[in-house]
């Protein structure tokens, strides 16, 4: 499997999107490839997504907006990869941060984001449907942030 994330081809958004299905998400190859988005994958050695994320270019910030990893995948630093290479495509479209959102009680997630130099910007109580706060995070993409 290769390892590396990759900026994902046309052909791929529709696996992309169905890896994304994992999520609950709905999001269907077009609306990846909406204007702004860029998403990013990481594949196996029989050519289907393991990881992938969604990033959406603001005009200021970039925000993630989806990041899943299949399942079987899941604990070999797939997510840090696909986060580390978000981080620099922010930075390399001149964005000064990087935003995302997510289930307050997706401990898994947030260990991730805080590794990788999140920090907890707010809070949205009962945000989700089953009552769960939504927590917003935020990392400065500034001259010397790694």
């Amino acid at each position: 499997m290769s390892q590396e994330p990759r900026p994902a081809e046309a052909h791929e958004l529709a696996p992309l999107a169905t890896l994304f299905a994992v999520l609950g998400s709905g999001w269907t190859a077009s609306d990846l490839a909406a204007a702004q988005r860029r998403c990013l994958v990481i594949h196996s050695g029989d050519g289907e997504p393991e990881a992938g994320l969604c990033l959406e270019l603001l005009p200021d910030d970039a925000e993630i907006q989806l990041l899943v990893v299949r399942p079987g995948a899941r604990r070999a630093g797939l997510g840090a990869r696909l986060v580390t290479a978000a981080i620099e495509l922010a930075r390399g479209a001149g964005r000064s941060c990087l935003i995302l959102e997510l289930r307050a009680d997706n401990g898994a997630a947030l260990a991730l984001y805080r590794r990788c130099g999140f920090e907890e910007e707010g809070r949205r109580p009962r945000y989700y449907p089953d009552g769960t706060d939504a927590l917003l995070l935020r990392r400065d993409l500034g001259r010397g942030a790694t």
